[in-house]
């Protein structure tokens, strides 16, 4: 009946380690209307849309990683050469990116240093090593850090894993939205995932920190 609410079912259509993700959807309007958009509307029951996207992007997310160890592939390097095709360099670039206005540490930490301030976080290629990450520790707002040494947590679907500090000074801040949206530092490891703020107490250590090419170097050594 046209207009009549229905229930379609995905057990059947979507692997069964995407279920979680997956289940009852509704749809409202016939699909044997002539008269039925194209583009019909689906919801999960019991969540929003923006909700039902991030379900599929995690879901996605799974998906790729199944496929990618049954396959026996590895993880593009995020280096570039200006000998590549430039559909490779694109390729790779999609993989891991590296941002160009901030410097890092060996253990793929990154400080965007402004002013007296630095901003602190772990890079695209650090988050895509981890996996999908579920929980981040971060470091009271007035605390001390030193530079090599742990402020942090984060844990993924993967393993637990120390984030250690590149800079040395006081916390003066901390993005406390990861504590509900982890996933941030997966999504935005350079801007929304960012982790804490530090005072500065020592700028002359940041010349022992690489720059955006020495770390493609670093990265793609990772990988052998």
């Amino acid at each position: 009946m046209a207009g009549q609410l229905q229930t379609c079912s995905s057990d059947s259509i979507i692997s069964p380690c995407l279920q979680p993700y997956f289940g009852q959807y509704t749809y409202a309007s016939d699909p044997e209307d002539p008269h039925c958009p194209p583009q019909r509307r689906f919801h999960r029951r019991g969540q929003s849309t923006a909700q039902l996207v991030d379900s599929a992007v995690m879901a996605l997310r799974i998906l790729a990683s199944e496929a990618v160890s049954r396959l026996g592939l590895r993880r593009a390097v995020p280096t570039l050469s200006s000998a590549q095709p430039q559909f490779l360099q694109i390729f790779s670039q999609n993989f891991a990116s590296v941002a160009k206005d901030v410097v890092y540490q060996d253990s793929h930490e990154w400080a965007k240093v402004q002013g007296e301030t630095a901003t602190v976080g772990i890079s695209d290629f650090a988050q895509a090593e981890l996996g999908d990450i579920v929980y981040v520790e971060l470091p009271e707002v007035g605390s001390e850090v030193r530079k090599g040494e742990q402020f942090g947590v984060i844990e993924s679907v993967k393993a637990a894993s120390d984030v250690n500090s590149p800079v040395s000074g006081e916390v003066t801040e901390v993005n406390s939205s990861l504590t509900d949206e982890s996933s941030k530092v997966n999504q935005e490891p350079y801007s929304g995932g960012w982790m804490m703020k530090v005072k500065l107490s020592d700028k002359g250590e940041l010349k022992n920190l690489m720059d955006p090419a020495q770390y493609e170097d670093h990265c793609a050594k990772s990988e052998h």
